[in-house]
C-alpha cells in the first residue's frame, strides 16, 4: 500500500496563523491513523514541499511553519514529515514522465505527486493506494480526484482531507475496525492502542523497559510505556520524568495521576 502527500494541496489557501496551526493539526490526526496499520506500507513525500510550495500568499511554507507562536510545534512538524513518517521521496523511483500531460480539475499537475500515483496507477489496475490533502485545500470535497493522461487515459485517485475519511479508507480497503482497546481483554493494550500513537507528542526510542518499547515525550522529554503487567480496566503506562525517575501512571488517553509515583521506580537511560 502507498500513501502520499499532496503538496498540490497546499495553494495559498490561508489568511490566520491560528487556522493554519489547526489544520496542522488536524493533517497530523490524519497521518497518526496510519500508525494503525498492520499491513506493509509506504509513505511517499516530495522533498521540496517545504520550500517550493505556499499556504499563504507569496510566503514558502517553511517560512509559515516557522512564524507560528509555538516554535516547539514548528520544529514537531519539519520532524514528523522527514523523520519519524520515515517518507521517501517518489522522484527517486519516478514512474511519470515529465513529458506526458497530466491534468486535474483543469489544472496542470505533471511533476507532482498526483501525476505520479496517476501513472503507477494505470500501470498497476490492484494498486492501494491514496492522497492525504492537507486541510481546507481546493479538493477539500472531493474523495476521488479524476486525472487525465494525455487527453486519452483517465483514473480516479482516491484523496482523504480529514481523520474520519482516512479510517473510512482504511476500514474499506484493508476490512479494518477502527482501532480501540477493549476494556474486557486479558491481554495489555499495544502501544498504537494508546496515546502513544501521537507522532506529535511522542517519539519512540531505541530503549526497551519490561519488555515494552519506550517512548518520549517531546515537549516534556518525558518517558513513557505501556505496564505490560496490566490489562483491562487496569491498563495504564507508566511515565518517567528526564532523569528517568518515576513520575506516575497515565491512563491510556494519556492522564496522568502523579499520586501514583513509585520511589522505588526508575529507568536506566
Amino acid at each position: 500500500m502507498e500513501i502520499y502527500i499532496n503538496e498540490y494541496s497546499f495553494h495559498e489557501q490561508f489568511y490566520d496563523r491560528t487556522e493554519f496551526e489547526r489544520a496542522f493539526r488536524v493533517f497530523f490526526s490524519i497521518l497518526n491513523t496510519t500508525k494503525d496499520i498492520q499491513n506493509e506500507y509506504r509513505f511517499y513525500n516530495n522533498n521540496d514541499l517545504l520550500h517550493v510550495y505556499k499556504a499563504f500568499n507569496e510566503e514558502l511554507l517553511i517560512s509559515s511553519i516557522n512564524r507560528l507562536r509555538d516554535k516547539s510545534f514548528s520544529q514537531a512538524i519539519i520532524d514528523v514529515l522527514y523523520n519519524r513518517l520515515n517518507p521517501e521521496d517518489w522522484r527517486n523511483e519516478q514512474k511519470h514522465s515529465s513529458e506526458d500531460v497530466f491534468v486535474c480539475n483543469d489544472e496542470l499537475i505533471t511533476e507532482t505527486s498526483m501525476a505520479e500515483l496517476a501513472e503507477r496507477s494505470l500501470q498497476d489496475l490492484n494498486i492501494l493506494a491514496t492522497l492525504i490533502n492537507f486541510p481546507k485545500s481546493k479538493f477539500a470535497t472531493q474523495l476521488q480526484l479524476c486525472v487525465i493522461k494525455n487527453d486519452t487515459h483517465t483514473c480516479d485517485l482516491n484523496c482523504v482531507e480529514t481523520k474520519e475519511q482516512m479510517q473510512n479508507w482504511l476500514n474499506d480497503t484493508l476490512n479494518l475496525q477502527d482501532i480501540q482497546y477493549d476494556r474486557t481483554s486479558t491481554e495489555p493494550p499495544r502501544d498504537q492502542q494508546t496515546i502513544l500513537r501521537d507522532i506529535v507528542r511522542f517519539e519512540k526510542i531505541t530503549l526497551l523497559q519490561a519488555g515494552r518499547r519506550v517512548y518520549k515525550e517531546t515537549e516534556s522529554q518525558f518517558y513513557w510505556y505501556v505496564d505490560n503487567f496490566h490489562f483491562g480496566q487496569a491498563a495504564h503506562l507508566e511515565v518517567f520524568d528526564s532523569r528517568g525517575l518515576h513520575f506516575g501512571e497515565a491512563n491510556i488517553e494519556g492522564i496522568i495521576d502523579s499520586t501514583k509515583k513509585d520511589l522505588d521506580k526508575r529507568i536506566d537511560l
